[in-house]
């Protein structure tokens, strides 16, 4: 019982023995009992708001056509195509609007107060189509299209397309805006003041004794006038002068220029045209002056050109001509001044120059022109400047020229005593004499320049020419001394050798 009791722990009382009473057993172990535990349901999720309508319309248009460019080609290219129209619509309208805009810059920022044209444009641009070709009409970057719109919708003359002088207002438009293309004129002269008669703008002259006001005279030189000139200057019928020197003209000059065929002025002098002159030049049967110097024309004359009998001053000096002159030459026998330096002709003188009897200024220079020097007084008749310098003249002075000169009668027993040369170039050849002692005669004479030539002989007596201011010798074979007794009025003396 003791090992018992001791096994069982009885504690801490005793049996009636006098063994220890055994403790009682510990209560057993109470386990609460719980409900079986449930798998927890998964949480379902928020549902998401619903998209707005826009948007959900978007994503489904967008899919949608996806599916077409994926399912048709064709589709893709009609839209493709409505695309580009849409984008040239677009383009139109602003070339156009820009197109107005710009044209209200060049009347000063804004254009008069305008009624609503009672003409629609199509009916202007038919009417038009009889002097420009409808591509150009049609065209948004030419001037003819820059002056269409003016005349539809900022002219206020109230001009019939079926009046005589509508194309005369149409033409100095489209001149206007051929040459403001990418700058302005310096002084515009109320030129596109839709206002005004064409004949109240600036540089222009009219006939005002006739019914109609017709422009007689265009005179704008050196005012910035850039561009071409424009085909419709033809149309201009009525023009007596036009005069355009010193501005920024280039291009070739347009065949249309011969339809003015009472023009008895024509000066485009200083600008840079190029090409050659058209056939049709030889039409300005009334032309009195043609200057085209010191610009870029080029080629050999045409033909025509030399139908041109009326002219009296002809300059076509400082250009890149070419060619020979033609024996047709002889028919241009009103000239008082011939000027074709500066340029590339070659060949001999035609005979027939000889013709030109009443020649005062005669200007050769610096071309390649070949062979003697016409051996006739009657090249130097009245002749006030002869300029021969910088070819290739070969072969001595011509004697009777000279001889003639001193002897003061031609070959026929004319006078030609009072002889007005005043001047002599003809430097730079390859002239061969003695340096004739006839020189010394030419009393008129204020120029005289034959150096770098093949001449000989010794220095004649110059005291005489009391007029003489310029004496040209150097590059000779001359020799001898300076003669002490030069003209006072001598300003400058070349007689190195």
């Amino acid at each position: 019982v003791h090992t018992q009791g001791r096994a069982f722990g009885a504690r801490p009382g005793w049996t009636r023995g006098g063994g220890r009473v055994p403790p009682p057993p510990p209560p057993p172990v109470m386990t609460p009992i719980l409900p079986p535990i449930q798998p927890m349901a998964p949480q379902q999720p928020e549902a998401p708001p619903e998209p707005l309508p826009p948007v959900v319309v978007e994503a489904k248009a967008i899919y949608t056509f996806r599916e077409l460019l994926e399912s048709d080609r064709r589709v893709q290219a009609a839209v493709v195509a409505v695309a580009i129209a849409v984008v040239a619509v677009f383009i139109s309208i602003v070339v156009y609007v820009s197109s107005l805009m710009k044209n209200a810059g060049k009347l000063g920022g804004s254009f008069p107060p305008t009624p609503m044209p009672t003409v629609d444009l199509d009916d202007i641009r038919s009417a038009i189509s009889q002097f420009t070709p409808i591509e150009d009409l049609l065209d948004s970057t030419t001037p003819q299209n820059t002056a269409l719109i003016w005349l539809a919708h900022f002219d206020n003359s109230g001009i019939s397309f079926s009046d005589p002088l509508f194309k005369q207002r149409y033409a100095m438009a489209v001149l206007y805006y051929a040459t403001t293309e990418n700058s302005d004129w310096t002084d515009a002269m109320d030129w596109m003041n839709g206002d005004l008669h064409e004949c109240d703008w600036g540089f222009v002259i009219c006939n005002e004794e006739s019914s109609q006001r017709v422009v007689t005279e265009i005179n704008i030189s050196s005012n910035n006038l850039r561009g071409i000139l424009p085909a419709e200057i033809g149309l201009l019928s009525d023009l007596l002068h036009l005069v355009l020197n010193g501005n920024q003209f280039f291009g070739e000059l347009p065949p249309e220029i011969g339809s003015l065929a009472l023009l008895e002025t024509l000066h485009l002098s200083e600008n840079s045209f190029t090409g050659a002159l058209p056939e049709t030049i030889g039409s300005l049967g009334n032309l009195r002056s043609l200057n085209l110097s010191n610009n870029e024309f080029d080629s050999t004359l045409p033909v025509t050109f030399y139908g041109l009998a009326g002219l009296l001053t002809l300059d076509l000096s400082s250009n890149n001509f070419e060619g020979t002159l033609l024996d047709a030459i002889e028919s241009l026998n009103q000239l008082i001044l011939f000027d074709i330096r500066n340029n590339n002709f070659n060949g001999q003188l035609p005979q027939t120059i000889l013709s030109l009897t009443d020649l005062d200024y005669l200007h050769l220079d610096n071309n390649e022109f070949t062979g003697e020097l016409p051996n006739s007084a009657s090249f130097l008749f009245e002749r006030v400047e002869l300029t021969l310098s910088e070819n290739l003249f070969t072969g001595p002075i011509p004697g009777d020229l000279l001889g003639q000169m001193i002897m003061g009668v031609d070959s026929e027993g004319t006078d030609v005593s009072n002889l007005r040369i005043e001047r002599i170039d003809w430097h730079s050849n390859r002239l061969q004499q003695h340096m004739p002692d006839m020189m010394s005669t030419l009393t008129r004479l204020g120029y005289l320049d034959i150096s770098a030539n093949l001449l000989t002989g010794t220095i004649v007596d110059l005291g005489e020419i009391s007029s003489l201011e310029f004496l040209g010798l150097g590059g000779n074979d001359i020799t001898g001394t300076i003669p002490s007794n030069l003209p006072q009025s001598l300003r400058e003396y070349d007689a190195k050798t």
